[in-house]
C-alpha cells in the first residue's frame, strides 16, 4: 500500500465516478451487499490492482 502514498495528485471526483461505472467494479457497488462486505470487496480489489501496477486505479476504487 505504501505506493498509494506515492501519488502527488489523487483522482478526480469525475474520474471516480466513470470508473465506478466500468464492467471491472460495477458489482463492489452492488446495494444488496453488507456495507463491511462492500469495504472488504473494495480493499482486496485494489490490493489486486496495486499488484498489477494500477495505481491511479486503486485509488479510485478506495475513493468510490
Amino acid at each position: 500500500m505504501g505506493l498509494l502514498a506515492l501519488v502527488k495528485s489523487l483522482p478526480s471526483h469525475e474520474e471516480v465516478e466513470a470508473f465506478s461505472k466500468t464492467e471491472e467494479v460495477k458489482e463492489l457497488l452492488d446495494a444488496t451487499i453488507d456495507n463491511h462486505i462492500r469495504t472488504t470487496r473494495q480493499h482486496r480489489k485494489a490490493k489486486h490492482l496495486l499488484d498489477n501496477g494500477r495505481v491511479m486505479d486503486a485509488w479510485k476504487v478506495l475513493l468510490m
